[in-house]
């Protein structure tokens, strides 16, 4: 093989090696999978391998075929058959350096690189590039799942952004009806909570004029809007006006509001002159 043969040999397999190395290069600085570059090197250097065995087979054919050619026409040019020469029954060669000269019957001649290690070389750099593919295989992105939605409840607590309710002392509204002469029918209606320590009284208050008013108890209410009659003795005098209010008693003025309940059968020191405890209703008139 001449010396520009040799370079070329050289400069292919250069070629397809830095091939190689380019698809292993890139698949490493860019994290990502050199598909394309490791398909299109692996298919190069096939067809390298391929070229190289071609050109191995028509070297070694090419001596033999152009000695054949002299042969016949040293034949013709003669006119006759050569004498037959024995074939020899030895081969020698010499070698020095890197060059091998072959001697014999069949024999070719031949330097420099020999094509077995081109193909040799080939195979290596096919390997790496097999290698390159294997590689981007490996690091390849994995598909990613479809994510599963799934209904899920979650509890929202509503902060008022409001004030805080302020829960309301007990009240009353009251209204009263005439049920029959000297009597009338009270319905108390409450709104908010009792306070402690306090026992809600009715009270009918009559009202003598110059300030004057007698404050008399008559029932204790429970808290519920259960309507109740209240009557007059049939002595009293109607010309005074009279109303109904609800008070609230502390223990010690419900206690003396009880036993002044209990006095209104003898008409004697039944009733406070003073108002007896905290109101929690508006008056309403008594229309007996």
């Amino acid at each position: 093989m001449s010396n520009n043969k040799r370079r070329r040999a050289v400069v292919a397999g250069g070629g397809v090696a830095l091939s190689a190395l380019t698809g292993l290069f890139t698949n490493i600085v860019t994290s990502r999978a050199s598909w394309t570059v490791g398909a299109v090197v692996v298919v190069l250097v096939i067809a390298g391998i391929a070229v190289a065995i071609i050109g191995t087979t028509l070297e070694s054919s090419a001596p033999e075929a152009s000695l054949a050619s002299l042969d016949r026409g040293s034949e013709a040019a003669s006119g006759r058959r050569p004498p037959s020469r024995p074939r020899p029954s030895a081969v020698s060669q010499h070698g020095t350096g890197n060059k091998s000269t072959q001697i014999g019957g069949d024999a070719t001649i031949s330097t420099g690189m020999p094509g077995g290690y081109v193909v040799l070389s080939l195979a290596v750099v096919a390997a790496s590039a097999v290698g390159v593919l294997l590689v981007a295989l490996r690091f390849a992105p994995s598909a990613s799942p479809v994510p599963t939605l799934t209904n899920t409840t979650t509890a929202t607590t509503v902060m008022s952004s409001g004030p805080a309710l302020v829960t309301e002392d007990l009240r009353y509204e009251i209204t009263a009806a005439h049920l029959r002469d000297r009597e009338v029918r009270i319905s108390a209606t409450p709104h908010g909570q009792p306070e402690p320590g306090l026992t809600y009284w009715f009270f009918v208050e009559v009202d003598y004029g110059t300030a004057y008013i007698e404050y008399y108890p008559h029932l204790v209410l429970s808290g519920h809007s259960t309507p109740f009659d209240v009557q007059v003795p049939a002595k009293a005098d109607l010309k005074f006006p009279r109303t109904g209010r609800i008070y609230g008693l502390t223990d010690d003025q419900s206690k003396e509001a009880d036993i002044l309940r209990h006095r209104s059968n003898s008409n004697k020191n039944d009733f406070f002159v003073k108002p007896p405890g905290q109101p929690v209703s508006d008056p309403v008139k008594l229309p007996f």
